[in-house]
């Protein structure tokens, strides 16, 4: 995207990479959260952005879709949303990264994670999403990728 001159900005969420809030100082799914919310709200009104993530950013993205729709072109990420729990969503973690930088995570309950992501049809499916398949995926099945 950077070669492509676009601006990239990488946002570690609370607990991962090189964000160094340890998981018992987030013990809110919001507060993990923050660090895209509060990207997201400085972006100025007239200003789009594409949100690309893995895992359990796909949950982070989906919050931000409904929150800020007009402010997102593209996304790509396994996310829940109106028509799928996010209790129902498998995740796993990248065990390369995972390797370097392993430290504790705070384990959100489903009733926080839900509470704090509430979808609605006109804003969270108003961002326009391209989805790809990963045909061989073992862990994450395809109904879950489209």
């Amino acid at each position: 995207m950077r070669s492509s001159g676009h601006n990239v900005t990488a946002i570690d969420l609370g607990t991962s990479g090189i964000n160094p809030k340890q998981a018992l100082e987030i013990p809110y799914y919001s507060y993990y959260l923050s660090p895209l919310m509060e990207f997201m709200a400085s972006i100025p009104a007239h200003e789009k952005v594409i949100l690309v993530g893995h895992n359990f950013s796909g949950f982070a993205i989906s919050k931000a879709m409904e929150s800020f729709p007009e402010k997102i072109v593209f996304i790509t990420a396994l996310m829940p949303g109106p028509t799928l729990n996010a209790s129902t969503v498998v995740y796993t973690q990248d065990l390369a990264l995972a390797t370097t930088l392993v430290r504790p995570v705070y384990l959100y309950s489903v009733k926080d994670v839900s509470n704090e992501i509430v979808f609605s049809r006109k804003r969270y499916e108003s961002v326009k999403r391209v989805v790809i398949v990963a045909a061989d995926d073992k862990l994450i099945k395809k109904e879950f990728q489209k």
